[in-house]
């Protein structure tokens, strides 16, 4: 199976997933975070490692400072924000259905999954 193939399969297993089981709760979301928060610090040195391994002469301390803790903050940003990001917004409803005692808003969720490839050629 090629690269290409096992990439289309995992996202049609998580698209599959994401059908038969919906969006995750919030606590489930906030959960997975702070768990991907900790894996990342946990293996910072294994991830600097790798890092220079696959580059050659990458100074540790970039990559420390670029590929760890750069993305801590936006981590903390969606630990801290992820429930006010997905509150009800409460909206007027049109007229007639508002006086017939309508109630409307919009409900913030995922749509899915999504696959994303990025090249990145930091050194």
């Amino acid at each position: 199976m090629s690269n290409y193939d096992e990439m289309n399969q995992a996202l049609k297993e998580q698209k599959d997933f994401f059908i038969k089981n919906g969006a995750p709760s919030i606590e489930l979301r906030i959960d997975r975070l702070q768990r991907l928060k900790s894996l990342i610090m946990d293996n910072r040195y294994d991830f600097v490692d790798a890092l220079n391994a696959d580059f050659g002469n990458r100074s540790k301390n970039v990559s420390m400072l670029s590929d760890v803790y750069g993305i801590m903050p936006a981590i903390n940003l969606a630990i801290k924000n992820v429930k006010k990001w997905n509150k009800v917004e409460k909206k007027s409803s049109n007229f007639p259905f508002g006086l017939l005692g309508a109630k409307s808003y919009v409900k913030y969720e995922p749509l899915g999954t999504v696959g994303m490839i990025s090249p990145w050629n930091f050194q």
